[in-house]
């Protein structure tokens, strides 16, 4: 009980500077407007974040339910202390971002998506409930996309030259890599909240730019039509399994 409590606390304490960041930030400049500083291509329109409305509440049920999936208590503690990690480097990449620190954003940014993916591979392979992976899938492709979309941003603030690549073709490589991402996942793990929220982010990046990057526009559509197609067919294949299982 003490656990869940401590890591009932981290995630409030994560959900209200996330909340905060937008809102009404204790010190810094509020996310979005930082976000419109720079003419990045890479970056999904400001609604995106409304998805986290369904996160934390995912998160939160993960809380309440943690420790019930029959665990050992070693890996119960494990994924405690990485729980309570990736809530302080929520924390700090908040913060740095708010505060336009960007190297220390994308060191946080990165360190939370590290104990994201050891917390997603503490579950067995194919077991997506919502008790278990579920949330942890949601929130570690919400952070993995959002590591990306800082990395661009970094990119742009240092004018990097992009190897003689324009900013719409890396952005549409950047894409193509975390569609790989997703459909890897779903199939292999058969995870398709993480191809759902991918699909969320992939059409708020081609909202964040409509018809001032009609390659990108595309592009986005596409992937993230794509992996809404392959997580439909992942639930066809898997329906009639389920009606077999019953009728033996």
């Amino acid at each position: 009980m003490v656990r869940q409590s401590i890591m009932g606390i981290a995630l409030l304490a994560a959900a209200g500077f996330q909340a905060a960041a937008f809102l009404m930030p204790p010190g810094g400049h509020p996310a979005d407007e930082i976000a419109g500083r720079l003419p990045v291509i890479f970056m999904p329109a400001t609604f995106a974040t409304v998805i986290l409305l369904a996160i934390y509440p995912l998160l939160a049920y993960w809380v309440v339910r943690f420790g019930r999936d029959g665990a050992g208590i070693g890996v119960q503690n494990k994924r405690a202390g990485l729980f309570i990690g990736i809530c302080l480097s929520q924390i700090a990449n908040i913060l740095a971002w708010q505060e336009e620190a960007l190297l220390p954003a994308i060191a946080s940014g990165s360190l939370q998506v590290i104990l994201l993916a050891v917390l997603y591979f503490s579950y067995p392979r194919r077991k997506n409930i919502l008790g278990g992976r579920i949330p942890v899938s949601a929130l570690l492709s919400w952070s993995l996309f959002c590591l990306l979309v800082v990395i661009h941003y970094t990119l742009e603030f240092y004018d990097w030259s992009g190897f003689g690549l324009s900013d719409p073709l890396w952005a549409i490589l950047t894409n193509t890599f975390a569609a790989a991402v997703a459909l890897h996942f779903l199939h292999h793990y058969r995870d398709r909240t993480f191809a759902l929220v991918f699909s969320w982010m992939a059409a708020m990046v081609a909202f964040h730019n409509l018809l001032d990057e009609p390659f990108v526009t595309a592009a986005s559509l596409f992937l993230a039509g794509t992996a809404l197609v392959w997580t439909f067919i992942d639930m066809r294949k898997t329906s009639p399994r389920l009606e077999t299982a019953k009728n033996e």
